[in-house]
């Protein structure tokens, strides 16, 4: 349904191109759109992809200092990226390219902060190349160094805990970077319980800080309804090994007791 919407809207657009020429081309909105259309009507091939770089490309030059712009420029960074047709490969280069220049056209602001991520991004892809993923984690570093206050930091900790977690095995370095990311506050509850047990994990099987540990898996219990008898068992064997600690271990429900 949703590629079906788009290739209608192709259709509307271009016929519309077709019967008002400059009435209606000469403006912003409707190129964009249509360049957009275009991107995304399937199938794709090499002709469709084409022509919605063209598409954006002329959006930019014309009207240069619109949102139009800004997006088209962000979505040629993308095509570049994405495969977006069987043996579309990936122009890894251009897409940091289109990155660079959002970050110099649009400094200060969060279109600039995103680009940043996914340069970064381009970098790290390349998971079995160490030397690109610690540009990525470079680019990432001095991002969360330089912009504490970005609505992308949080995000961007946890892009660098799971970075140093899963690729370099840094567990240190993730620990410390999945603790930023909750200090900075993530909204969604369903990405809470996957870091509060990355990182009540990490304390307990890597870096054997048992008081973090049981920090989080206390916190698990909270916001998790899924894993909170499992959290709950951690608890009581945290406190049991480690009676130094005032380890809280909440009741079992009648429910998860059974």
């Amino acid at each position: 349904m949703y590629s079906s919407r788009f290739n209608d809207a192709y259709k509307m657009l271009h016929s519309l191109e077709r019967k008002k020429g400059n009435q209606i081309s000469d403006d912003a909105e409707f190129r964009f759109l249509l360049a957009l259309s275009a991107w995304n009507k399937l199938p794709a091939s090499p002709e469709t992809i084409a022509e919605a770089k063209q598409r954006f490309e002329g959006v930019i030059e014309a009207y240069p200092e619109t949102e139009y712009a800004r997006l088209s420029l962000y979505n040629l960074a993308r095509i570049a990226e994405l495969r977006d047709y069987p043996g579309d490969e990936p122009d890894l280069e251009q897409a940091r390219e289109g990155y660079r220049k959002l970050i110099q056209t649009y400094p200060e602001t969060e279109y600039a902060d995103e680009a940043t991520l996914l340069l970064a991004g381009s970098y790290t892809v390349e998971y079995d190349k160490p030397e690109e993923v610690r540009k990525g984690v470079a680019i990432l570093e001095a991002f969360v160094r330089e912009h504490p206050d970005s609505p992308y930091t949080a995000h961007a900790h946890l892009i660098l805990g799971d970075i140093y977690n899963d690729i370099l095995q840094a567990r240190t370095e993730a620990l410390q970077h999945y603790i930023a990311c909750d200090e900075k506050g993530i909204p969604a509850d369903d990405l809470k319980v996957k870091l509060y047990w990355k990182i009540a994990t990490i304390a307990k099987e890597f870096t054997g800080q048992a008081e973090i540990a049981a920090e989080y898996f206390y916190k698990s219990t909270q916001v998790s309804a899924g894993r909170r008898f499992e959290a709950i068992l951690e608890l009581r064997q945290l406190k049991e090994s480690h009676p130094e600690l005032e380890i809280t271990v909440p009741q079992m429900e009648d429910s998860e007791a059974l």
